[in-house]
């Protein structure tokens, strides 16, 4: 009965220190019960202990389990290597769920638990190289077994992080594809990038009509940056605001600049989120030459159908024409210089209809499918047919062809 009572004093005497203390290095007291008169609501130590003292549990626990083996090793007859390795288990815990500092607490009250109960001898803190031997072995463990766990907890932390951007990533570029392509492609993805991953002020430069969107708060100098890290073509993180500042791409070349404002991503989904919103902008841009280009075609469609309507519109009176002219010069009886004009009626008729006819099988061509067929020609042959096609003698003798001798 001596043995767990001195054992359950020295445990407690230990426990102190994994209590946290204030600033001043006083302990800190249990907050007084308030009760509420008007609810009835009652506050006090139990929110303390749930709020203040949860991170200190680990080490609590431990020192309750080191109580609990030096009680039962030392009714048991345990031997100080069986305890000693009890004792290590417990601080292997105590630094992987509590930390460096709560793991040296228990380590010390192992140690010391240790050195009173099973080195001789018992019941005394004599100093024997065992206790000290036992203590480096428990500090040790508890500092590499912590240093493991910190940078364990740090790449898990990391990895939650960027699954939660992946996500938010997969999010944005599926709701990229659903953007109206007949707003703003700038002024969208903005806020569609700070609708989405919760940042404070989203900056887009677009190069290609060197303008700049903002959504949310607006800052001249995230505008500014924002140019600059398509300019300088350089990532840049700004620690002190939490701002990305990344070039936008398409491939490899550069189209703009991305500011993201007040987030704590890595790189990865930064350069991530660039890179989408350079295929946003990309896609925004094809879809408007689509655009253009579907509305030229229809125009050409305009115009073809416009000139067939004309040629079959003009055909028809220079036919009645051609007859009638025709028809004058067989019936005969008219004077010289009458049927001069009737001839050059009709010559100009025929003109006419040569043109009609051409415009007929130009509006044809856009419509049917053909294959050109190519055939050796000679340049002067087309030019002098082209010179006899003049209607005037004396505009056919200002052209003179000249073939090279061979």
């Amino acid at each position: 009965m001596i043995v767990w009572r001195d054992c359950v004093w020295l445990i407690f005497m230990l426990s102190s220190f994994a209590i946290p203390y204030n600033s001043d290095g006083t302990l800190r007291r249990l907050k007084s019960l308030r009760i509420g008169t008007a609810a009835g609501e009652v506050t006090g130590s139990a929110q303390w202990w749930k709020r203040k003292l949860s991170p200190a549990l680990p080490a609590v626990l431990a020192l309750a389990a080191v109580a609990a083996c030096t009680w039962g090793s030392f009714r048991l007859g345990q031997t100080s290597a069986f305890t000693g390795f009890l004792y290590l288990v417990l601080v292997v815990l105590a630094a992987l769920y509590g930390g460096f500092w709560q793991a040296t607490v228990v380590s010390i009250a192992a140690a010391a638990c240790l050195n009173y109960y099973f080195v001789p001898p018992i019941f005394s803190f004599a100093n024997s190289p065992a206790n000290w031997v036992a203590l480096g072995a428990f500090e040790f463990t508890a500092l590499v077994i912590s240093r493991l766990s910190l940078q364990a907890q740090a790449r898990a932390r990391d990895a939650i992080a960027d699954q939660r951007y992946m996500e938010r990533l997969y999010e944005t570029s599926r709701r990229i594809l659903l953007l109206d392509r007949s707003g703003d492609p700038g002024r969208l993805i903005t806020g569609l990038i700070r609708e989405t991953f919760d940042l404070r002020t989203v900056s887009l430069f677009d190069a290609l009509p060197a303008a700049t969107f903002q959504c949310g708060q607006a800052s001249d100098e995230a505008e500014q940056r924002t140019r600059d890290a398509y300019f300088l073509g350089a990532d840049t993180f700004d620690a002190q605001t939490n701002s990305w500042y990344c070039v936008v791409r398409v491939g490899t070349r550069p189209v703009g600049g991305l500011g993201l404002n007040g987030t704590a991503m890595t790189s990865l989904p930064a350069t991530a989120l660039a890179s989408l919103t350079g295929i946003a902008l990309e896609r925004a841009r094809a879809a408007q030459r689509e655009s253009r280009a579907e509305a030229a075609r229809q125009t050409e469609q305009l115009r073809t159908a416009v000139l067939d309507a004309l040629a079959h519109e003009f055909k028809t009176p220079l036919t009645v024409v051609r007859t009638a002219s025709s028809g004058l010069l067989a019936v005969g009886g008219l004077s010289e210089l009458q049927a001069d004009l009737l001839l050059v009626i009709d010559r100009q008729a025929t003109t006419l209809d040569h043109l009609t006819q051409r415009l007929l099988r130009a509006a044809r061509l856009d419509t049917a499918h053909f294959t050109p067929r190519c055939e050796p020609a000679l340049f002067s042959a087309l030019v002098r047919q082209a010179i006899q096609r003049l209607d005037q003698e004396a505009d056919r003798l200002r052209f003179q062809v000249a073939l090279p001798h061979r």
